[in-house]
């Protein structure tokens, strides 16, 4: 390999045998001058050591003018030397020089020099365009001075000498730079004292951070000449390089990446400049891989086969790499290229670009630049014109970018820039990186401009692609991932511009994006951050789903989170569960109605719940979808918005048996209440035509023992109508649905023993027409409910006018009794819960608040009833003996339950602690005093009457419409017949307080139907026949 030589001529004296532009002036004429002659002796130091430089050694020569400040004015003396010499005569001819102050010399002689002799000052300039020289500099460039007070003097370079061996054709100049933007030319002021020389940069600064060596007629400078430029001494705090310019494009040769002291009056060899077209036999094996040589910690790369060697063989673990100038691989030849494939891996590997720029370098059989990479650092990097992956796109699958293909372990990118570029591949295809898996990586201020990223097709396989990054997630996409290892990205301050994506998307799991096309989010350990990134990319899809839109947009943002800056950076994802931020901000997408993904199976080492299954998002929630679940455990581990405000409709889940919201933090905590709660937002159930069941979030209660905890509903939206194609049934007919329709937000049937606590409910509406509630709609078992709420609802029904008609029927002796009466069916509705026919319930620590209750109800009746001589049915009655009435209840409406009806005496209903608040109907507020001075039952029961000096007082149960049975207390004794019977049901016992109230508790024994405790029992004889 070609090395970098730099050598310091030790005290080497910069003056060569040059003829002076001066030799025309007088002083080269044989003829003596008239005038007085003055005499200087000017010798180099070192004289007698034959100090050489190029073979030549330092000497004067006849014409060599110097000029030499008296403290008065300048005066031009010049050299009279029948021969080369190292010390010669400097004459100057005239009656006005004096020296009795003592002078200042300086070569070469120039009258543009500023001389401050009582400082020992000079101020003057090196120029930033040096006209070339071979074997020598130019003679205007260098300074040599001296200072005297006698007529001899030694001569001391200020100056320091850049020495290059030109071995390249086509060369117009050469160019000479510090790393820092050091100054290497302009206006300098050089001190002198008696042995010692120091040059700094003038007070004005007029510097240049440049200087250019070039022929002076404007022609190529000779190849295998050496050549010499003057620079300014100084420190260069990281480095300098050296460029060409051959035939106007400038090409960097030679770097020092580390801290360097130029010195005056030295020479520094920056050796043989080759040729430098591609040598194939720099990429032959691993031994051309450069190394660490200085022991400095890195290897440098100064040329493209370098580079290419380092791509094909790779590096060794824990190397550093510097790029020491901008490498053009267009040489590089295609059995080259084909070489550097995704055989080799770059472990613990670091690559420093030190701004210089990577061009034409085409990889057709790469997954990228790196192709794989673990443990990898990459900084000030930019490569231009780079194509990727064209010649093997369909054998491409586990990552391929320009950069980088897949990377594991710790990745770290700063400032890489990406122009000008292409990849393609099936699918984790990205303009910077294809796909980042396992560990953790770091990218900032990166970019990808002017590029294509596209990829090919292939059946269930193409997609992931993205403008920026292709796939972030573990290797293992399915559901057989490892979930010990985990995936995080943080990726800022980073853009891609103008840059066009043409994507194939196979499937909805394999999206494509104009910045990260795909996240794949098993889980939550797998996370990625993305801060003040923005793209303008295109992105096309040119086959599969080219319907698909990315849904991490304003649009399409769940409830809970804020509003982006920059939209569409992520195309999307595959199981929907991974932890994204933008701008630290978390940000969640509501459910697009589609997607539905198998919740995980509980981990106790990373869900905390040992068993069961969790939910992490809308998409897990929404496999639910009318799922019957008997068995298991379910966990809502997070926020979801299921999209309903958006129109999105969820279909009911039909029943799961145990369902628990607690967010993590607080499992195992006692006391929980609403902010302990995961939330479900916007969920919207719309059933167009009852189905015999109902529409709410949980259809039923169909198990003993079912538990469902520690949720919150958020703008849920429950609509059910009824099915207008069933005809009404006539008197005699079973019930067959007609005009029915319950509704709820929760669950609208409970059939089964159940216990639900602190379950939220708010700012959400059910619509639909009986037996509807804002928490449940219908209560047909036992019921444990603790802490729940309902709050900013609106809760509301409409006049199906449809008829249902109920028959009470019972034997007694050999009569039968018989009644039969209709009511609408709309009604039965309440704030919490619509209607609760249960043997035991426990409503506890429940409140209604805030809602709007517009709904109808249907008021009691007085119901005939008929005493019926044997054999009696009602399509064929016999002969009525007797009749009576009896006040049955209707459909009912209240801010809290709507209806309580029992069957045995056994039953109980117990509300304690309930609360009411700022509930209307139809927008009149709801009444929450629990007596009054007059009778008003319309939405709340009325128990008891007492009569009072003023009047009477009635008392009232403010959280439900009517505590009734249906049964009759049957007292008959006529000449032909005595009956004193119960018939139907019977009275249980209703227990309720207001939060802060004493319990009231209402019963009714049998026999007592007759009062008013409960609605249901009474009997009014009204004669015979």
């Amino acid at each position: 390999m070609v090395k970098m030589l730099m050598k310091m001529a030790s005290s080497a004296m910069l003056m060569f045998a040059v003829v002076s532009c001066l030799s025309e002036l007088p002083g080269t004429d044989s003829r003596e001058p008239a005038g007085k002659k003055t005499v200087y002796q000017a010798s180099l130091p070192g004289a007698e050591s034959r100090t050489v430089l190029e073979g030549q050694e330092s000497y004067w020569v006849e014409g060599d003018m110097i000029t030499i400040h008296n403290g008065e004015r300048e005066y031009d003396f010049s050299a009279q030397a029948s021969d080369k010499t190292k010390s010669a005569e400097f004459v100057y001819y005239g009656d006005d020089f004096s020296d009795e102050k003592g002078i200042i010399a300086v070569y070469p002689a120039s009258d543009s020099y500023e001389f401050d002799l009582e400082h020992r000052t000079v101020r003057a300039e090196i120029p930033d365009i040096q006209y070339a020289v071979a074997g020598s500099y130019d003679p205007s460039a260098p300074l040599a001075v001296a200072v005297s007070d006698t007529r001899k003097l030694l001569f001391r370079n200020a100056a320091a000498l850049i020495q290059v061996t030109l071995g390249v054709d086509d060369v117009r100049g050469i160019i000479f730079s510090g790393n820092d933007g050091e100054p290497v030319a302009g206006p300098v002021i050089v001190s002198m004292s008696d042995d010692n020389v120091i040059m700094d940069v003038a007070a004005d600064d007029e510097s240049s951070t440049e200087v250019g060596l070039y022929a002076k007629d404007g022609t190529y400078l000779k190849k295998s000449a050496v050549y010499y430029i003057a620079v300014l001494p100084g420190v260069f705090e990281k480095g300098f390089s050296l460029e060409l310019d051959i035939d106007g494009e400038r090409r960097k040769v030679r770097t020092l990446l580390k801290k360097y002291t130029v010195r005056s009056n030295r020479i520094l060899d920056m050796g043989a400049i080759e040729d430098t077209g591609w040598d194939e036999s720099l990429t032959d094996s691993i031994d051309d891989v450069p190394v660490d040589d200085d022991g400095d910690g890195w290897a440098v790369l100064a040329r493209p086969e370098e580079f290419a060697a380092l791509l094909m063989h790779g590096g060794k673990a824990g190397s550093s790499y510097r790029i020491a100038a901008d490498l053009d691989m267009k040489l590089m030849s295609e059995t080259v290229s084909a070489k550097i494939t995704d055989d080799v891996l770059f472990h613990d590997i670091t690559v420093d670009g030190a701004g210089h720029v990577i061009s034409n370098l085409r990889l057709p059989y790469a997954r990228g630049v790196f192709s794989r990479v673990s443990d990898f650092y990459a900084y000030d990097l930019e490569f231009s014109a780079v194509s990727i992956g064209e010649a093997s796109p369909y054998s491409n699958t586990a990552g391929t970018g320009i950069l980088i293909g897949e990377a594991f372990g710790t990745l770290v990118l700063d400032n890489v820039d990406i122009y000008d570029s292409k990849v393609i591949a099936a699918c984790k295809t990205g303009g910077l990186v294809g796909a980042i898996y396992e560990g953790n990586a770091s990218i900032d201020g990166c970019s990808v401009s002017g590029s294509e990223v596209s990829t090919v097709w292939i059946e269930s396989v193409s997609g992931q692609c993205g403008g920026f990054i292709g796939y972030i997630g573990r290797t293992d996409e399915g559901p057989t991932a490892d979930r010990s290892l985990s995936v995080e990205a943080v990726i800022s301050d980073c853009k891609v511009d103008d840059t066009s994506v043409k994507a194939h998307i196979s499937r909805v799991e394999r999206p494509a994006g104009i910045f990260v096309g795909a996240v794949n989010g098993y889980d939550n350990r797998e996370k990625v951050s993305i801060n003040s990134c923005r793209s303008s990319a295109s992105l096309t899809l040119t086959g599969g789903l080219t319907d698909f839109k990315s849904r991490f947009c304003n649009a399409c943002k769940a409830e809970f989170v804020s509003s982006l800056t920059e939209e569409n950076l992520i195309g999307g994802s595959a199981y929907c569960r991974a932890e994204i931020r933008f701008d630290d901000r978390i940000f969640v997408p509501a459910w697009d109605g589609k997607r539905t993904v198998k919740p995980l199976e509980a981990d106790g080492s990373y869900d905390v719940w040992d068993e069961g299954h969790v939910i992490y998002t809308s998409e897990d929630l929404a496999y639910l979808q009318g799922k019957k679940i008997t068995d298991g455990k379910y966990y809502l581990m997070a926020d979801v918005d299921m999209g309903g405000d958006d129109g999105i409709a969820f279909e009911p889940i039909v029943s799961v048996f145990y369902l628990n919201g607690v967010k993590k933090e607080f499992i195992g905590k006692d006391g929980l209440g609403k902010e302990h709660n995961n939330t479900i937002y916007n969920c919207k159930v719309f059933m167009e035509s009852h189905d015999g069941t109902g529409a709410a979030f949980i259809k039923t209660v169909s198990k003993s023992g079912t538990v469902h905890c520690n949720i919150n509903m958020v703008g849920s939206d429950i609509f059910n109508e009824h099915d207008r194609s069933i005809p009404e049934p006539g008197p005699y007919d079973k019930d067959n649905g007609a005009g029915n329709a319950l509704a709820a937000t929760f669950v609208v049937r409970v059939n089964s023993p159940y216990t639900i606590s602190n379950v939220h409910v708010s700012s959400g509406k059910v619509h639909a027409v009986a037996k509807m509630g804002g928490m449940i709609g219908l209560v047909a078992s036992t019921i444990d409910m603790c802490n729940c709420s309902v709050s900013d609802y609106v809760i509301e029904n409409y006049e199906a006018n449809v008829r249902n008609y109920y028959t009470m029927q019972a034997a007694v002796s050999s009569y039968s009794v018989y009644a039969n009466e209709w009511w609408y069916t709309h009604g039965e509705c309440g704030g919490l819960i619509g209607f609760v026919r249960s043997s035991d319930a426990l409503i506890e620590s429940c409140s209604v608040t805030d809602t709007e209750i517009n709904c109808y109800g249907q008021p009691d009746k007085e119901v005939i009833a008929g005493v019926y001589s044997s054999g009696f049915t009602p399509e064929n009655p016999t002969r009525r003996i007797a009749r009576g009435k009896t006040l049955v209840a209707g459909r009912h409406v209240n801010q809290f339950i709507g209806d309580v009806r029992t069957a045995k005496t056994t039953d109980k209903v117990v509300i304690k602690d309930y609360h009411v608040s700022g509930n209307t109907y139809f927008g009149v507020p709801a009444e929450t005093g629990s007596t009054s001075d007059r009778l008003d039952d319309s939405y709340r029961h009325h128990y008891k009457t007492e009569s009072g000096p003023e009047g009477d007082i009635y008392h009232y149960c403010n959280c439900v419409g009517r505590a009734y049975y249906v049964g009759v207390d049957i007292y008959l004794d006529i000449i032909i017949m005595q009956i004193e019977k119960h018939v139907s049901d019977y009275a249980g016992t209703l227990i309720f307080n207001a939060e802060g109230e004493e319990p009231v508790t209402i019963t009714e024994p049998v026999g007592s139907g007759n009062d008013v405790s409960w609605t249901g029992g009474d009997f009014l004889f009204m004669g015979l026949g």
